[in-house]
């Protein structure tokens, strides 16, 4: 029962086109999603290990705001890497 109401949103929306591409805040993360996507696991990892325990409130506060920040700082680093794979002559 849990599942249906998402689903039901998830195919209405692309049913309708549901197009959210006037929305800045979505723009400006989806410059960082791959950052975001990949640093992620990493923050949780941090978060939540064997030594060191967080509260759920505690986790959710330091999360979201860690892997935003996290992101933004490895942008730079993640552009670079991308731009020397591309440039790479192919043998």
């Amino acid at each position: 029962m849990t599942i249906v109401l998402p689903a039901m949103i998830v195919i209405v929306s692309f049913l309708y086109k549901v197009a959210y591409t006037d929305n800045a805040i979505l723009k400006h993360l989806g410059k960082y999603s791959l950052e975001i996507y990949v640093l992620q696991g990493i923050v949780y990892m941090l978060l939540r290990n064997n030594f060191w325990t967080t509260p759920d409130f505690l986790y959710v506060i330091l999360a979201i705001p860690g892997i935003l920040f996290l992101s933004y700082v490895v942008h730079p680093l993640f552009m670079y890497i991308q731009g020397s794979v591309r440039n790479t002559p192919k043998r």
